[in-house]
C-alpha cells in the first residue's frame, strides 16, 4: 500500500512538471546558463555554432514545440522507471525473505518508532527469544572469554553506560547481570545436536519425538534419516509439537532463523517466518533479522523466536575444546550476544523482551588411539552398524539381538553393551522402532566404528554423543527479562523441562510432554499455578480376617508355610503380630512413609499391608509387590540376628484370588527375592519374620539376586550408617504392554498365566536429610516430617537379567549407570510417591536425576 501511494504521488509530481513545461520552460537561471555555454563553448564551425544557438535561444514556437516532445519522452520514461522500480522493491520484499510467509524489511540497526516498543513493552505476552549456541560446554563461559555472556548468567546487577550501536560493531557490555541460570543443563541421549534441539523445543525425550540420533533409519518407512538429505524435513520423520507450533496454535506468530525442525512442516504448521539453514549468513545478518522482527507492527510481530548459531561446536570437532579456535569462537559468540543485547538496549527493550540463552550438548576431545572396532567380535557384513563414533547401533539382520549383544559384552573394557529394551531406563532409549537393536556406550573419549580404515582421521578433534551423565555433556542455561526472577542460581535439570518454561512465558498451554509442568517455577516471576489432575487413590487395606473361620482357613492350610521353613519359628505367633490398631498402623505409617503411602494413579486391583517395621502395596494381579517402604537406621544395622528362613502365605490375603502359593515358586527356577530385605530387619524377631512373607516376595534370577540386587541392599545399608539412616521404597516394574504379558506365559512362574507375574525390572528409593544435624538415627523419635522437607533422594531401576556383572564392572560402577529420578518410577510404576509432599517440593525432588553416587565413606 505504501509503495503505491509514493506510486501515485511522483505521477503527480510529473504531471505538475509537464504543466510548468508547457507555461515557461526556461526560468531566468537556465537561460542564463545556456548564454555562459554559449559563450564559453570552444570554438566551431559557424553552421555547427549556429546550430546550438538556435537551440538554445532561437525561435520561442521552435523551443516550445520540438522541447516539449523531448520532455514529454524523459518525464514519461522517468514515471516508467520510477514504476519498475517501485515494482521490482516490493518483489524483492517478497522473495529476499526467502522462505517466510508473510514480512517487511527494515533497518536492522535504526531504532524503531517509539509506538512499537511501546507496544511491546505493553503487551500482555512479552517477545520470547531463545537462542542456541551449539556445542558450547557448561564450563566454557569460566575461561574469561565471554564477559557478555558471564554478565548475563551472573546473579549480580550492574548499571554502566551503554555506547552506541552501529551497524556490524559490537560491544561488550553488563546489560543482563541480573538474570538466572543453572549450575549446568542436562542433555538427553544421545547427545547429539539434532536430538536435543528438537527436544528442548518440544519437551520430548529423542525416542517420543522421533528424531532418535543424527543419522537413524526407520525400518517401517523403509528409509534413512541424515542431516542435509533433501527428504529430512518431510513431515514423517517429527513427531510431538515444537514451541512454535504451540504458539501458532494460540494465534501468536512464531518466527525461526535456524532451528531443528523449523523447515518442517509438523501438525500443519511451520514458524510464520523462517529461512532453510545456511551456515554461512554471517551470525550479524542474523541478529539484525531478529529486530527487523520485533520492530514489526504488532499484528505482524513474531511473539517466538528462535535464533541458531553452529559456533564453538564446529571449532570444537576440529581442533579439541583446548584449542585457541575454540576461544576465538567464544569470544565471537560472546560478540555477538553482547550485540543482541545492546540491540535491545537501544530500542529501550531490555526488560521487555525474555531471553533463553541455551546448548545442546558439550564437547570432549578423541584421539585415534582410542579406537574400538566391532569386526574383530561380530560379522559386521550381515547386520547393519547404523551409528558409530561415541555410541554405536546396531541393525541386527543375521541372527538375533541377543546373541549379538553377548557376543560384544565384556570383550572390552572400555564399552558397555545393550539390548536395547535393557538399555538403562535413564536414557529412555528403548521404546521406538527407530533405535537400533543393540547399543554399544563406549567410555568417554573413546569411540567405536564397524572396522579399522586408515583413511579415517576424524578422530583426531573432539566429539560428543556420549552418555548424557558424562561431565563434559553438560551445556548452559542462563536466562533474563520480564519473565525471570533475578540473581538466582538453580540446581542442574534437563533440557526437556523448557518447553513447559517457554510455554507458561508465552501464556499458552503447553502439549502434552515429558517435563514436569512447574519443575522451573523457582526461576519466573508468574510461576504457573500447579494442580496434579491425579494425585491418585489410597490402596485398599487388606487386614487379617475377623471371622474365624476365615482366619483357620489360611492359617492353617497345607500350603500355609513353605518346606524348610525352621521348627523353632512360631508361625501362629507372627500371624497374630499382624493384627494391628487403627493407632499402631498410623505409627507404622509415620515410621515407614512420613510423606504418605504411596497413592495408585492407575486403576489397580490391590492390598495395602501394614506391618510395624514396613508397609507392602501388593497387586492382586500379579500377586507380587508393587512397593515396599521402611526406615532403617545405624543402630538397626549394628545388631543383625541370625538368618530364620520361613517363607509363608500371607493370611490377610484370599487364598484363590490374591495371594501367592509355595508351590508357585517350587522348581520355578526363580529365587524368592525380597523387597523389604531380610537382611535389613534382623533387628527385630518379628521384622525378620515378616519379612519372608510371600506378599513381600517377588520372583528373581538367582544371579540377579546374588549380584546386583543385593549389592543395593548392601549400599543402602552402607548409607544408613553414614547418614544415621534413610528411608528406603523397593518395587517390582513389569514394563510390558499388559495384553503382552497376559497373553505370553514367558512373563509368569513356570508359564502359567495367572500366576506369579516376572517383573522386568526391580527399583529403589532412597531418602535421606540433607543437613546432617537433622539425624534420623534416633529411632525412638519418630515424626511425620522428618528433615523439615530437605531431603536429598537417589533412585535406581535395576534391569531383571541373568547376571551376577551384566557389564563386568564393579558394582559401585553398574549400579550407577542405572539411577533414575522418582518421576521416572512414577510413570513406570503408575504410583505417587510421596503424596502428602508439597507439590512444588515434589516436583524439585522427584525430577532431579542423580549425577553421582553418595558418598560411601
Amino acid at each position: 500500500m505504501f509503495n503505491l501511494l509514493m506510486l501515485i504521488i511522483y505521477i503527480i509530481k510529473a504531471i505538475t512538471i509537464l504543466k510548468a513545461v508547457d507555461d515557461n520552460y526556461l526560468d531566468t537561471t537556465s537561460r542564463q546558463t545556456a548564454a555562459r555555454l554559449i559563450t564559453s563553448s570552444p570554438t566551431t564551425s559557424g553552421n555547427k555554432m549556429s546550430e546550438k544557438r538556435d537551440k538554445l535561444t532561437g525561435d520561442n514556437t521552435t523551443f516550445r514545440g520540438g522541447n516539449r516532445r523531448n520532455v514529454y519522452v524523459y518525464v514519461i520514461g522517468g514515471i516508467i522507471l520510477v514504476a519498475a522500480g517501485f515494482t521490482i522493491g516490493i518483489l524483492i520484499g517478497i522473495f529476499t525473505q526467502k522462505a517466510a510467509f508473510q514480512g517487511q524489511q527494515s533497518s536492522g540497526t535504526t531504532a524503531p518508532p517509539p509506538s512499537y516498543v511501546k507496544s511491546i513493552c505493553n503487551a500482555k505476552v512479552k517477545p520470547l527469544l531463545l537462542i542456541s549456541v551449539d556445542g558450547f560446554r557448561w564450563d566454557y563461559h569460566k575461561r574469561g572469554f565471554s564477559p557478555n555472556l558471564t554478565a548475563f548468567g551472573k546473579a549480580t546487577e550492574s548499571r554502566g553506560r551503554l555506547p552506541t550501536l552501529c551497524v556490524n560493531q559490537v560491544y561488550n557490555y553488563n546489560l543482563a547481570s541480573r538474570g538466572v541460570r543453572a549450575d549446568y543443563m542436562q542433555s538427553c541421549f544421545p547427545t547429539k545436536t539434532f536430538p536435543n534441539h528438537y527436544s528442548i523445543v518440544t519437551g520430548l525425550y529423542p525416542a517420543h519425538h522421533g528424531i532418535v540420533a543424527n543419522t537413524f533409519f526407520d525400518p517401517q518407512l523403509n528409509d534413512k534419516f541424515y542431516i542435509g538429505a533433501k527428504n529430512s524435513t518431510q513431515s514423517k520423520w517429527w513427531g510431538g509439537e515444537p514451541i512454535w507450533v504451540t504458539a501458532r496454535k494460540n494465534n501468536l506468530k512464531a518466527a525461526s532463523y535456524f532451528w531443528v525442525g523449523s523447515e518442517s512442516e509438523i501438525k500443519g504448521y511451520r514458524p510464520n517466518y523462517w529461512y532453510r539453514y545456511n551456515g554461512s549468513i554471517p551470525f550479524m545478518e542474523r541478529v539484525h533479522q531478529v529486530f527487523r522482527w520485533l520492530e514489526m507492527p504488532e499484528s505482524e510481530r513474531p511473539t517466538m523466536i528462535t535464533l541458531y548459531f553452529d559456533q564453538p561446536d564446529y571449532a570444537g570437532h576440529v581442533y579439541g575444546p583446548e584449542s585457541s579456535q575454540v576461544n576465538e569462537q567464544i569470544k565471537r559468540i560472546d560478540d555477538t550476544l553482547g550485540a543482541i543485547f545492546m540491540g535491545l538496549k537501544k530500542r529501550g527493550l531490555e526488560n521487555c523482551v525474555n531471553i533463553i540463552v541455551i546448548s545442546d550438548h558439550g564437547m570432549r576431545k578423541t584421539c585415534c588411539s582410542r579406537m574400538i572396532y566391532l569386526d574383530q567380535f561380530i560379522n559386521i557384513t550381515t547386520n547393519d552398524i547404523i551409528n558409530r563414533g561415541t555410541f554405536g547401533g546396531i541393525r541386527v539382520k543375521g541372527g538375533n539381538a541377543t546373541e549379538i549383544a553377548e557376543k560384544l559384552r565384556c570383550k572390552s573394557k572400555f564399552w558397555r553393551v545393550y539390548k536395547k529394551e535393557d538399555m538403562p531406563v535413564r536414557f529412555h532409549y528403548d521404546n521406538n522402532s527407530r533405535i537400533p537393536d543393540v547399543i554399544i556406550l563406549p567410555n568417554e573419549n573413546w569411540l567405536v566404528r564397524p572396522s579399522y580404515n586408515p583413511r579415517y582421521t576424524f578422530c583426531n578433534g573432539a566429539n560428543h554423543g556420549w552418555d548424557n551423565l558424562d561431565t563434559d555433556m553438560r551445556t548452559i542455561f542462563m536466562a533474563a527479562g520480564p519473565g525471570f526472577k533475578k540473581a538466582k542460581v538453580i540446581k542442574p535439570f534437563k533440557n526437556i523441562e523448557l518447553y513447559n518454561v517457554m510455554a507458561a512465558l508465552l501464556g499458552v498451554k503447553p502439549a502434552k510432554n515429558d517435563g514436569n509442568m512447574g519443575r522451573l517455577n523457582s526461576i519466573l516471576t508468574n510461576p504457573v499455578v500447579v494442580t496434579d489432575p491425579n494425585l491418585g487413590e489410597a490402596g485398599k487395606v487388606c487386614r487379617v480376617p475377623t471371622d474365624q473361620m476365615v482366619f483357620d482357613e489360611r492359617a492353617n492350610c497345607s500350603e500355609c508355610v513353605c518346606p524348610y521353613c525352621k521348627a523353632t519359628i512360631n508361625v501362629p505367633l507372627f500371624n497374630k503380630g499382624l493384627i494391628m490398631t487403627p493407632k499402631e498402623e498410623l505409627q507404622s505409617e509415620n515410621r515407614n512413609f512420613p510423606w504418605g503411602i504411596p497413592r495408585f494413579r492407575k486403576s489397580m486391583d490391590t492390598c495395602t499391608l501394614y506391618q510395624k517395621h514396613f508397609i507392602t502395596g501388593y497387586s492382586n494381579t500379579y500377586r507380587v509387590p508393587i512397593f515396599t517402604g521402611y526406615h532403617l537406621t545405624d543402630v538397626e544395622t549394628l545388631r543383625p540376628l541370625s538368618r530364620k528362613d520361613c517363607f509363608r502365605r500371607d493370611i490377610r490375603l484370599n487364598i484363590a484370588t490374591q495371594a501367592s502359593n509355595c508351590s508357585n515358586y517350587y522348581r520355578s527356577g526363580y529365587n524368592r527375592g525380597h523387597l523389604a530385605p531380610n537382611g535389613e530387619l534382623s533387628f527385630d524377631l518379628e521384622a525378620q519374620g515378616n519379612s519372608f512373607l510371600l506378599s513381600n516376595i517377588a520372583p528373581q534370577k538367582y544371579p540377579f539376586n546374588a549380584g546386583p540386587w543385593l549389592d543395593l541392599e548392601k549400599l543402602s545399608r552402607d548409607w544408613a550408617k553414614i547418614f544415621g539412616g534413610v528411608y528406603i521404597i523397593s518395587g517390582s516394574i513389569v514394563k510390558a504392554d499388559p495384553k503382552t504379558v497376559w497373553s505370553d506365559p514367558s512373563y509368569w512362574l513356570k508359564g502359567e498365566i495367572g500366576g506369579v507375574v516376572i517383573p522386568t525390572h526391580f527399583y529403589k528409593i532412597i531418602a535421606k536429610c540433607r543437613d546432617s544435624d537433622q539425624v534420623l538415627c534416633n529411632s525412638s523419635v519418630i515424626t511425620s516430617s522428618p528433615c523439615k522437607g530437605h531431603l536429598d533422594v537417589i533412585a535406581f531401576v535395576l534391569p531383571h537379567i541373568d547376571s551376577f556383572t551384566p557389564q563386568c564392572q564393579v558394582y559401585h560402577s553398574n549400579l550407577f549407570h542405572h539411577v533414575a529420578s522418582v518421576r521416572e518410577i512414577e510413570k513406570l510404576t503408575g504410583l505417587n510417591f510421596f503424596p502428602n509432599m508439597p507439590i512444588q517440593l515434589q516436583d524439585m525432588i522427584e525430577s532431579d536425576s542423580p549425577t553421582d553416587l553418595w558418598p560411601t565413606y
